[in-house]
């Protein structure tokens, strides 16, 4: 009963001048993602079964294949310490590392995996009509850029003077 997200993306047919023509092949691609190992692992499972058992319905074949890319996000509680710290000092009480968990997938995960880190949200402000990230229609808020800069330079200066 763990949160898991599973999104179909991509979804490829046919040939848009041949419309009366049945397709031979469909694609359909996607991202799978969750907090833990084994409920990615299950995930992997069971879009396989369903993909195959769907298709036996139907008489047809699926191909299917899931590629591990990004793994979960994993916070160094002592590297989220010092940056919680530096953003304490820019933005005061409004800084705080009570998030319920996200699904969003970074290649920031492979770095922490190498080095302790902290995935850091800096706040972009309400998204405009729910256009979020990865979304056509986003629109970065320009004025995140000024207190992003000194939050990032707090940091580092706090590192700086911690050695």
């Amino acid at each position: 009963l763990q949160p898991a997200v599973v999104s179909a993306c991509s979804v490829q047919a046919g040939d848009p001048k041949a419309l009366n023509v049945i397709p031979d092949l469909v694609e359909i691609g996607g991202t799978a993602r969750a907090y833990a190992p084994d409920v990615r692992s299950q995930l992997e499972t069971e879009i396989g079964r369903l993909a195959k058992g769907t298709a036996a319905m139907f008489g047809i074949e699926a191909n299917y294949e899931f590629i591990r890319r990004i793994p979960p996000v994993i916070n160094d509680a002592d590297a989220t310490k010092r940056a919680l710290r530096a953003a304490k000092t820019v933005f005061g009480n409004k800084a705080r590392t009570a998030f319920p968990p996200s699904t969003a997938g970074d290649d920031f995960a492979f770095f922490a995996g190498e080095a302790p880190g902290c995935y850091v949200w800096l706040g972009n402000g309400p998204a405009v009509d729910g256009a979020l990230h990865h979304n056509t229609s986003y629109d970065f808020n320009d004025a995140a850029i000024v207190p992003g800069v000194a939050f990032w330079a707090t940091l580092v200066e706090q590192e700086l003077a911690a050695e």
